[in-house]
């Protein structure tokens, strides 16, 4: 087991992936490190997991390539709603002009996919 920080281990996380292929196992590590961790794989759910007041969120991770709606988007709306909101950004997106754009809308921390495990 690992040792995890008593404060990690009380946080709500919302997990934003719609790759299933790749939540699974991030998923289960996430969940090793975090009290409450949920899963959005959609425009949908993601929508139906803010709309909850009862689900306040101490963390987003996410990705911003969904199939049907804009990332970016999504972002911004995430950082304007909940400015106290820590959003990690989770991305094969790294031409300099979304990474720009990240920074401008308040994102500053994010890793690149595919990313080692190592």
């Amino acid at each position: 087991m690992l040792n995890i920080p008593f404060s990690a281990q009380q946080m709500h996380v919302l997990y934003c992936e719609a790759d299933m292929s790749l939540s699974g196992a991030t998923l289960e590590i996430l969940e090793e490190f975090f009290g409450r961790v949920d899963h959005a794989y959609s425009e949908e759910s993601i929508v139906e997991h803010l709309e909850h007041k009862e689900k306040l969120y101490d963390l987003v991770i996410t990705e911003v390539e969904f199939p049907h709606f804009d990332g970016m988007n999504f972002l911004q709306h995430l950082k304007n709603t909940r400015r106290d909101l820590t959003v990690l950004v989770i991305s094969g997106r790294e031409d300099k002009e979304s990474l720009i754009r990240m920074i401008q809308i308040g994102i500053h921390d994010f890793l690149p996919k595919p990313y080692d495990s190592q």
